[in-house]
């Protein structure tokens, strides 16, 4: 039997984890997992155990990196800026022109919490990351 080369075999054995972490996501069990793939049970049960781990060193690099905190202090600083906004918009001097802009960056202002309450921490790492890389998430 032919040995691959190193980057052979660690690309081979990314992209049999990436077919193995699909079939989790579908709910699939470790012996369908293998029967599907034609891939021994063991093979499955170390590809699953590697999965998580690397599920967890993500998890514990976010904790590091503070995301959560960082993601919670922002939508703060959004919920501020609606409170300011609205603060504004009570004066009495303001002309309709004035109150219509103010209401134009409250509404953007309320939409943007709302995105960030359904991305949550995790899609804003993600994002995060992607422009550390100097990358873009496509939405």
């Amino acid at each position: 039997m032919l040995a691959l080369p190193d980057k052979s075999k660690k690309n081979a054995v990314n992209e049999r984890r990436d077919k193995v972490n699909r079939l989790l996501l579908k709910g699939s069990t470790q012996k369908e997992m293998a029967n599907q793939l034609k891939i021994s049970l063991a093979t499955v049960e170390r590809d699953v155990k590697a999965i998580k781990e690397m599920s967890n060193l993500w998890l514990d690099d976010l904790a590091q990196k503070g995301i959560v905190h960082e993601w919670k202090i922002s939508l703060d600083k959004l919920k501020d800026t609606e409170r300011n906004l609205n603060l504004i918009l009570q004066e009495t001097n303001l002309d309709r022109d004035d109150k219509l802009r103010i209401l134009k960056q409250r509404d953007e202002n309320i939409a943007l919490q709302t995105q960030f309450l359904m991305d949550g921490p995790v899609i804003h790492s993600i994002k995060s990351h992607m422009s550390d890389l100097g990358g873009n998430l496509q939405e």
